[in-house]
């Protein structure tokens, strides 16, 4: 068994093909691109991902005088504190918001 041997030797730095005019790099966000990096190179691209939405209503906010979240960190920290019952989770709680 061999030891001392380097992943990033076993696989080859693409990020020349991102930075090219019209390459992945301009295509993908830098998370996305992320999960690909190693010590600032690529090695691999993402060839599918999920995004996640998030609305809101906009009459609850004004009405409870809320500030929309800018992202999820800020709408976790409108969340925190408030107690809720099993029966709120789920698409159901998420309206109320």
């Amino acid at each position: 068994m061999r030891t001392g041997w380097c992943a990033t030797a076993l696989s080859l730095d693409i990020t020349d093909l991102g930075k090219e005019a019209g390459g992945f790099e301009s295509e993908l966000s830098k998370g996305w691109l992320s999960a690909f990096e190693f010590d600032g190179q690529y090695y691999g691209v993402p060839t599918d991902a999920v995004s996640k939405y998030f609305y809101y209503n906009k009459t609850f906010f004004a009405d409870h005088n809320l500030k929309p979240p800018a992202d999820f960190d800020e709408l976790l920290g409108l969340l925190q504190g408030r107690p809720r019952s099993r029966s709120e989770h789920g698409a159901a709680a998420a309206r109320q918001f």
